[in-house]
């Protein structure tokens, strides 16, 4: 069985009711007088078996109206380009499944397609020589109104081609798709992981060498002496511990530090020169004869003396290899012994001596063993000698206690989820409605115009269940905006937690300056501050605010410029218009005690608006930091001698 998806159309001209007619009423033939069967199953959906052998299952309320419904939900979005997901599952010409396996073959890969809940219909032809069944999907779903577009299905739905063929036995077609690799181990214990080790070993040596103008020759040479490799992979740049046993460690660079990727690498240092490649000590020839020959020559009569001892074991063997740069491997179905660490020739254990056969070395020491390799890497040691942490250090235990006081709070996701909860609860009652109206209730128009009332009422109910909890929300996020987690933190601080008192000294430590530019009030004020009534109507400003209580501001061009935070502005742009709006601004919200952070280059031009400012309207300010306040009124001493403005107190 193969599972092929149609191509979607772009003209905006895809619809419901051509693909229904394809699906359903292509095959009817003139024979309008026979009934068709319904049937509505425990979950909700309905497997009809129309008059021409046509089986069809949906989970709408009729096969009549299903057109509508379908366009009903897809009106909530008129910007999707084709709401249709369509394709098609094929059996082998040799294969015969019964309608209901071919159903429920096609509701397993709507959901593995992750189209849970949405409107779908499912159509059975068996016009060609190959059973298939047609799915039309919605994108759109008819609870969230979201629009699903599917990631690499062409390889979702071969994998499950495959498992579906090994479940009922039918006949394998190969499948697309890449190999389905086993997912690396999660290091979920708290074990030292490379990429902590990087940022505690490499970041710090790296950067000190970027700050010099070091060449690539001198960042390999750094790395080098802690067992670690810089090499290109893909695109870009990987950290990979130097190994030569196979089991090295990468990973991205730009993973471990923003600055340590490719482009800004290039852009310091130029084109990326890998690390010369050393050469390797060959100590035996690459000739298999000439190397067998060298092997006899160095181990033949040591091999004869220990196979004569009474305590060998296999560790003493490999400790004899390794004094000759050897090694003793598995092949095949005997043993060979190669060149230490590197390819190169191997030779047969045996024919070095008969005491070397697998056979009569696993008779006499029992299974084999290999060798026992100290960790080849700087890493790999440390993380042999770290202990597994066993407790939780206080950024983690803060971060443990924001996480449940975020999940305590009404979130959006939580918005969603309980508005998926209320469309179940009424689609459950709706659906027993309609379980007893096809049971008490002979088919005909009355029935029909029966299910049709059903369904107004539950589109009603929906609405107005959906509506109800929205308000609740924003009541709820009006009253008692939920708190960020700097702001949590500086709370929390506030009322003597240690942890958090902790954190925010670490925060003001001088060594953690912040990377964002901002201005502040001078005070750790926590609570929120409302801008000054049309400031951001002066900028130019569009003032939009968000859901949890924080504003965002917009130039007409729709950029964002600057974001209003409990504790002050951050600004996204760092121009001297945008800084001088931004100190006007917060002088009218703050007052004239302003605190500055961020890079040296935003606080010159931050001081140079508020001379500005001064010189303009009087507007005299005062900075909380010391060194700044003695630029500041250096600033103002240059204005007047150079000038000729009066100074004003």
């Amino acid at each position: 069985m193969i599972a092929n998806v149609c191509d979607r159309r772009r003209d905006g001209k895809s619809s419901f009711r051509t693909l229904k007619e394809y699906l359903v009423d292509k095959l009817r033939s003139d024979e309008l007088g026979a009934e068709d069967q319904e049937m509505l199953k425990p979950d909700g959906t309905v497997i009809a078996q129309l008059s021409t052998g046509v089986s069809v299952e949906h989970n709408g309320f009729d096969l009549d109206t299903l057109v509508q419904e379908f366009e009903s939900v897809v009106a909530m979005k008129p910007r999707v380009e084709d709401p249709i997901y369509h394709f098609v599952i094929s059996w082998a010409e040799g294969d015969d499944p019964g309608d209901e396996t071919m159903f429920s073959c096609a509701r397993e890969a709507v959901e593995r397609l992750g189209f849970g809940g949405h409107q779908y219909l499912s159509a059975i032809h068996r016009d060609t020589d190959n059973p298939h069944v047609h799915v039309a999907v919605n994108r759109v779903n008819p609870d969230t109104y979201k629009v699903k577009n599917p990631y690499n299905d062409f390889y979702t739905l071969g994998q499950l081609m495959t498992e579906l063929e090994d479940r009922y036995g039918w006949a394998s077609t190969p499948q697309g798709g890449p190999d389905v690799k086993l997912a690396q181990r999660a290091d979920a214990h708290g074990d030292l992981t490379f990429e902590a080790w990087c940022k505690t070993h490499v970041v710090p040596v790296l950067k000190l060498l970027l700050e010099q103008s070091a060449a690539w020759a001198e960042i390999h040479q750094a790395i080098d002496a802690l067992d670690v490799e810089l090499v290109e992979h893909g695109q870009g740049l990987v950290f990979r511990t130097a190994s030569d046993t196979g089991t090295a460690v990468a990973i991205k660079a730009s993973a471990v530090h923003e600055r340590f990727s490719k482009t800004r690498l290039e852009r310091v240092l130029g084109a990326f020169e890998a690390a010369p490649k050393e050469p390797q000590d060959r100590r035996y020839p690459e000739d298999p004869q000439a190397f067998a020959a060298a092997v006899k020559d160095a181990l033949g009569e040591r091999i004869t003396r220990w196979s004569g001892r009474s305590r060998s074991d296999w560790a003493s063997l490999h400790r004899l290899m390794d004094e000759h740069s050897l090694q003793l491997t598995p092949y095949g179905q005997g043993l060979a012994i190669s060149p230490a660490n590197r390819d190169g020739p191997q030779m047969a254990a045996s024919k070095l001596h008969r005491a070397l056969a697998k056979s009569q070395l696993e008779a006499r020491l029992g299974h084999y063993e290999p060798p026992e390799k100290a960790p080849d890497s700087a890493y790999a040691r440390d993380r042999q000698v770290t202990p597994r942490r066993t407790a939780l250090d206080a950024t983690e235990r803060l971060q443990r206690r924001y996480r449940a006081y975020r999940a305590e709070r009404p979130t959006y996701r939580s918005l969603r989820r309980d508005i998926g909860r209320s469309i179940r609860a009424i689609r459950a009652e709706v659906r027993a409605e309609r379980q007893e109206v096809y049971e008490h209730m002979p088919p005909g128009l009355v029935r029909a115009a029966y299910i049709q009332e059903l369904n107004w009422q539950q589109a009603r109910r929906i609405q107005g269940e959906r509506l109800r909890l929205l308000r609740q929300f924003n009541a709820q996020q009006e009253a008692d905006a939920t708190l960020e987690w700097r702001e949590w933190v500086e709370e929390q601080a506030k009322r003597g937690d240690g942890d958090a008192i902790q954190q925010v000294a670490t925060w003001h430590d001088p060594r953690h300056r912040p990377r964002n530019d901002s201005v502040g009030p001078a005070g750790a004020s926590v609570g929120y501050i409302e801008l000054a009534s049309g400031a951001e109507a002066l900028l130019g400003w569009e003032r939009r605010r968000r859901g949890n209580g924080l504003c965002d501001f917009y130039t007409s061009g729709g950029e964002r410029v600057a974001t209003q935070q409990r504790n002050g502005l951050k600004l996204h742009r760092t121009d001297d218009t945008t800084v001088t709006a931004a100190m006007q601004l917060a002088i009218d919200t703050y007052g004239p005690e302003l605190r500055l952070t961020g890079s040296d280059e935003f606080k010159r031009r931050a001081i140079d608006a508020l001379i500005t400012l001064e010189v303009q309207g009087g507007r005299r300010v005062r900075l909380t930091d010391p060194e700044l306040e003695q630029c500041l009124e250096e600033q103002r001493t240059d204005m007047v001698s150079k000038r000729g403005y009066t100074r004003m107190k």
